[in-house]
């Protein structure tokens, strides 16, 4: 069972609480929506492209609340495969529980559900390692702007990428 910095927490219901990059009243220009975040003050990953996800659920009446009164709509939760480029190799990686947030800033690892699975990080020199629950490096990434941008790609999951997105219900 390979549990490589993998998100094996299961939750009935979405409380969750992510804070997302960004400069005043702007959204960071350094960061491109396909770059995944390290982040240490989101209790769960989020992926900002329905694409990302291997296996998908929709989430009724869930959102994700961050800074103050701002929350953003969780549209579903899944199974994210994130390519990490370690040494000229990829390593593949699997996150669970990943919530679906389209109108998320920037796609986000949890550093606290690594830390749940058994892994952890470690940082300094503007670098950052992360570390699966053998101790072996299963990611790595660079301090930019204070944000550290992990050196990963999700996987495009090809029967997602050329059919249309499931209907959202708008209201008028």
């Amino acid at each position: 069972k390979n549990k490589a910095c993998a998100n094996q927490a299961q939750q009935s219901t979405v409380n969750d609480t992510c804070y997302m990059a960004k400069t005043g009243d702007m959204f960071s220009s350094t960061f491109t929506c396909d770059d995944w975040l390290a982040d240490s003050g989101t209790t769960s990953h989020v992926a900002m492209h329905w694409e990302m996800f291997s296996e998908y659920t929709p989430l009724p009446r869930s959102s994700i609340s961050g800074i103050g009164d701002l929350s953003i709509k969780a549209h579903g939760k899944g199974t994210v495969l994130i390519d990490f480029k370690i040494g000229g190799k990829t390593l593949t990686t699997t996150l669970r529980d990943v919530l679906h947030a389209p109108d998320a800033v920037n796609c986000l690892l949890s550093i606290s559900r690594l830390e749940d699975s058994g892994g952890k990080t470690i940082i300094g020199g503007g670098k950052i390692q992360l570390l699966n629950s053998k101790g072996a490096v299963c990611g790595t990434g660079s301090n930019k702007g204070r944000l550290y941008l992990l050196d990963a790609r999700a996987q495009i999951n090809p029967e997602r990428a050329n059919i249309a997105k499931p209907k959202v219900k708008q209201t008028w």
